[in-house]
């Protein structure tokens, strides 16, 4: 990941995607490859993908609500294949077949400005916010997504800092990274 695109290198060539035909020049911030090769590309400037090994031209994966989106920052697909996309300022979206659902400060997050998200084992999804962290529990049906449990997590719960950068699970607990340091629980 470049400042501006990305770097691919494929057997046979290297590709700076800021530099080829396409001119792609949004400022990458994660990315995620699926088993049929898709390359989802969370940026500043929404949500691309890259198939069929087409690295010159990322479009945009859901250009009808790209504009909600805005920036993008990170992403993870649970085990049914739908997208959760975390924003910085929107809070976060779940893609649902032709659905699109927004959980965001209005549903009780603690802010909107979500650095990272975590998916764990058990389908709950954690938030890293500029405010502490948001562990979300869901049911998801057929055309439906229902929030059933929404737990702030904050510096009076023991986070050495309310600005979390990432989160992980290992060794029976749960890691996260902040500004301050390392919290484990």
């Amino acid at each position: 990941i470049n400042e501006k695109g990305f770097l691919i290198y494929t057997p046979t060539e290297l590709i700076n995607t800021s530099q080829s035909r396409a001119g792609f020049d949004k400022k990458v911030t994660d990315f995620y490859e699926e088993k049929d090769g898709t390359i989802w590309l969370s940026t500043t400037e929404g949500l691309y993908k890259i198939e069929h090994n087409d690295y010159h031209h990322p479009r945009l994966a859901f250009p009808e609500i790209n504009d909600q989106l805005g920036r993008v920052q990170e992403m993870v697909f649970d085990s049914r294949g739908n997208l959760w996309i975390a924003t910085i300022g929107n809070g976060v979206f779940y893609k649902q077949a032709n659905q699109l659902h927004q959980v965001t400060q209005k549903e009780g997050l603690k802010s909107n400005i979500i650095n990272c998200i975590y998916l764990d084992d058990k389908e709950k999804l954690w938030l890293g916010t500029n405010q502490g962290v948001d562990a979300l529990t869901y049911t998801v049906e057929e055309q439906s997504f229902k929030l059933d449990e929404l737990r702030n997590y904050s510096i009076h719960d023991g986070l050495s800092s309310k600005y979390v950068n990432d989160i992980t699970y290992a060794y029976d607990h749960y890691w996260l990274d902040t500004y301050r340091g390392m919290t484990y629980f």
